[in-house]
């Protein structure tokens, strides 16, 4: 791992050009995930041409290498970068909300900009740490690497599977609870139908009913990318306790959720992450 710690340590100048690079073997060569990434934006943008087509196929493909180059950084990179490369506009909501009701909040985000420099960012603005919940990878050299990203400025990791046990028993202690919530749930896994992107798409129905099991407030997590390795993230209420029989079925958090970012992926599409074969299952093959 010291290989990625010295490129780390390079500036952003330097490795922006090795990005280019990536983006350039990816594209002209490696193409990976190709016919999915093509597929995925063909049926999200059915209306354009094969040009307009390309160019976010283009773009998103550059845009994966500076994803990779950021991510690294972010084994050395300073307090102070990163609050400047991720800037939280609106802090002293969650600090009020956090005040307020003396309990954690539950914060939805997507593969939408580099999420995993956001959630870094959050614990240094936001006045409580950031605990990320994550899907295990395969690979243990990656597993190890982005376990020690991801906690690198005081958050916790905790895998999915034990994610809804941990907060359910962590229900006083005031903190983030960061949630990746446009992922398609397994085969199996109760999920929900959402109109999402102009098409039927599953949402693990967890992301819905935990705010409300354990009486938590939820938020939006909107990344606006405004120049290279530069977000600003609003912080969007979705809903707030107290939860009873009288409003539990009428606040609904996922369809709120994925039309803010529904809204994003239309406006900048290149930022969002086109290679997850999100429209795997459909809801006559479940």
């Amino acid at each position: 791992m010291w290989f990625l710690r010295f490129f780390s340590r390079l500036p952003f100048s330097v490795l922006y050009v090795l990005s280019f690079w990536i983006g350039f073997f990816n594209y002209y060569f490696f193409r990976y995930r190709k016919k999915i990434i093509l597929e995925n934006i063909k049926k999200v943008f059915p209306h354009k041409n094969e040009q307009d087509i390309q160019k976010i196929y283009k773009k998103f493909y550059y845009y994966m290498g500076d994803i990779v180059v950021e991510t690294i950084k972010l084994m050395t990179i300073s307090d102070a970068e990163l609050c400047k490369r991720g800037k939280y506009i609106n802090p002293e909501y969650i600090k009020h909300i956090v005040q307020k009701e003396q309990k954690p909040i539950i914060a939805l985000t997507s593969h939408y900009g580099n999420w995993e420099l956001i959630s870094l960012a959050g614990t240094l603005q936001l006045g409580y740490p950031v605990h990320v919940v994550y899907k295990k990878i395969r690979s243990p050299f990656f597993e190890k690497l982005m376990m020690l990203i991801r906690a690198s400025k005081g958050g916790k990791v905790i895998e999915k599977d034990k994610a809804v046990r941990e907060i359910i028993k962590n229900n006083t202690t005031p903190c983030i609870y960061g949630i990746v919530a446009d992922q398609s749930p397994e085969l199996g896994v109760p999920k929900d139908w959402i109109d999402f992107l102009g098409m039927q798409t599953p949402f693990y129905k967890g992301v819905e009913n935990l705010p409300k099991i354990t009486g938590f407030p939820s938020v939006y997590i909107k990344v606006n990318p405004i120049k290279r390795g530069y977000y600003e993230i609003e912080i969007i209420p979705l809903s707030s306790p107290p939860y009873n029989k009288k409003n539990k079925d009428t606040i609904s958090i996922l369809p709120m959720f994925a039309k803010f970012l529904e809204q994003q992926i239309y406006e900048k599409p290149e930022y969002w992450l086109w290679s997850h074969n999100r429209w795997k299952h459909y809801p006559n093959n479940i």
